[in-house]
């Protein structure tokens, strides 16, 4: 029993693949003061989370990750086109 024959997904459908990776980038720089007020509110709130962003995210880390976010997303799109 053969399997099924999926079509291949085309150029233009594949560069959809990066577009979330890209948006969150774009988000992250963009609103980075606002994420960092939000994640210090919630390590206020939430004591465990100390322990995990040892008290809250500056906001230029929230920056510098959608910055290699967005460096990723534009990566992998010419990847894809290029394939």
């Amino acid at each position: 029993m053969r399997a099924a024959k999926l079509p291949r997904l085309g150029r233009r459908q594949g560069l959809l693949v990066p577009l979330p990776l890209l948006l969150a980038g774009v988000d992250l720089v963009v609103f980075s003061r606002s994420h960092e007020e939000i994640c210090r509110a919630h390590v206020a709130r939430h004591g465990w989370l100390r322990l995990v962003t040892f008290g809250g995210y500056p906001a230029w880390m929230f920056a510098t990750t959608g910055v290699a976010m967005v460096a990723g997303a534009v990566w992998l799109g010419i990847w894809i086109a290029a394939m």
